[in-house]
């Protein structure tokens, strides 16, 4: 699973609104998910197998952790206690953290029930990554900022590193955590020690065990011990468009990765690579980016300019989703297999957004 950052809880509600998720039921075609009275954002930002969304909604209380099924909304956290959902598996089990007295507590929300996963000694601490087996990864820091990575599975604890400069990366779905320490890319596998797999920070892992590294403007792709340069649009960038909550898989367990690259003229284009060859995904476009691509291929693509578009790509067709307002969409979130997505229209004309689902 993909990158995460630790932040604080405004910010990771502000940062998430550039990229969110969407459910669905019965009804195709698109709908808002509902926000409660008076909120001020509100975004999507994962979807599991049976179609639950989870999100996140901004308002003057500060930023709340929500799920949405059949356009119905679930509020994760009560008013006034902030929280935010960082990532969730196909069990429905969702992760991410709720503030007390000002302290940030690790937590799995799963079956309407709440788990504090805040390890010994933390001052701060959050779930930033959970796999369909249920295993949580947490990062947290202790009173003399020491950082420390940790799986939880079932209330048994086991420590993934210790290190003043390890960050948080990724968690795959056999165990294998991915991080970055000293500007240095890590890949621990269950049971066995952390090893150095290149410069830069790991963005993503998949179940084969490939870790995709977003490594000085450039994306790589590290496979059983060997590392490939994916190249470009014809450009010097390609990345991953948004590496914080609420956008990716960039990297599918068949090997394809998505994001965006610039091209030969300067143009930024989403594009979908996979063995050795790159694919430009608007190449009639201003700009746009590849936000997610699930485990049948489909990738969910924006076009910004010079009009904003969303659509579904998959073996060379591109399906336009209907967009519901004015503003630019962010479909960030697919469905593991099905071609359902959903996102966040960022207004153009206002600071507002709003949670989308299309089906």
């Amino acid at each position: 699973m993909r990158v995460r950052t630790t932040v604080s809880a405004t910010t990771a509600a502000l940062l998430i609104l550039v990229g969110a998720t969407a459910e669905a039921d019965a009804d195709a075609g698109v709908r808002p998910l509902p926000a409660p009275a008076g909120a001020l954002q509100a975004a999507g930002i994962g979807m599991s197998a049976t179609g639950l969304i989870h999100g996140v909604v901004l308002t003057d209380a500060g930023s709340r952790a929500v799920t949405w099924r059949g356009g119905e909304r679930v509020d994760l956290e009560p008013e006034g206690v902030n929280s935010l959902v960082h990532e969730g598996n196909d069990l429905d089990q969702v992760v991410g953290y709720r503030e007390v007295d000002g302290v940030r507590h690790a937590v799995l929300w799963s079956a309407g029930r709440r788990v504090d996963l805040t390890p010994a000694g933390a001052v701060d601490s959050a779930a930033v990554d959970v796999n369909n087996r249920g295993e949580v990864l947490v990062s947290s820091v202790d009173a003399d900022d020491n950082r420390r990575l940790s799986l939880w599975r079932a209330g048994t604890w086991r420590t993934v590193v210790e290190s003043p400069s390890a960050y948080s990366g990724g968690l795959g779905a056999g165990g294998d955590v991915t991080y970055t320490a000293d500007g240095t890319a890590y890949l621990a596998r269950p049971g066995r020690a952390p090893v150095a797999i290149g410069a830069g920070t790991p963005v993503d892992v998949n179940a084969s065990g490939q870790v995709l590294i977003a490594a000085g403007g450039r994306l790589l792709l590290w496979s059983a011990g060997r590392t490939t340069d994916i190249g470009s649009l014809g450009g010097g960038q390609t990345y991953v468009p948004i590496s914080q909550e609420g956008s990716g898989p960039w990297l599918s367990d068949s090997g394809q990765v998505v994001g965006q690259s610039s091209t030969a003229d300067g143009r930024s284009h989403a594009f979908s690579w996979q063995r050795g060859v790159m694919t430009d995904l608007t190449p009639g476009a201003d700009s746009g980016a590849a936000f997610a691509v699930n485990r049948t291929g489909t990738v969910t693509v924006t076009e910004f300019a010079p009009v904003p578009k969303l659509s579904l790509w998959r073996r060379g067709t591109a399906e336009v989703l209907p967009l519901p307002t004015g503003g630019n969409p962010f479909g960030s979130a697919l469905h593991p297999f099905l071609p359902w997505t959903g996102g966040t229209i960022v207004s153009t004309t206002a600071p507002e957004s709003a949670a989308y689902e299309w089906r």
